[in-house]
């Protein structure tokens, strides 16, 4: 059962690092980020969890 956890918990890791950082960031919202990557930025040297 342990083994299952952790296989879901890696595939579902690898899931969220594809997903957009702009929808959790602490910064987004207005004009505060500026990136030229934003609304879909998955790699950003910004973020910051909401």
């Amino acid at each position: 059962m342990n083994f299952l956890r952790k296989l879901i918990a890696r595939l579902f890791g690898r899931i969220l690092r594809r997903a957009p950082l702009c929808d959790r960031c602490r910064y987004d919202y207005g004009t505060v980020c500026m990136r030229p990557e934003r609304p879909n930025a998955i790699v950003c040297p910004d973020f910051k969890q909401r």
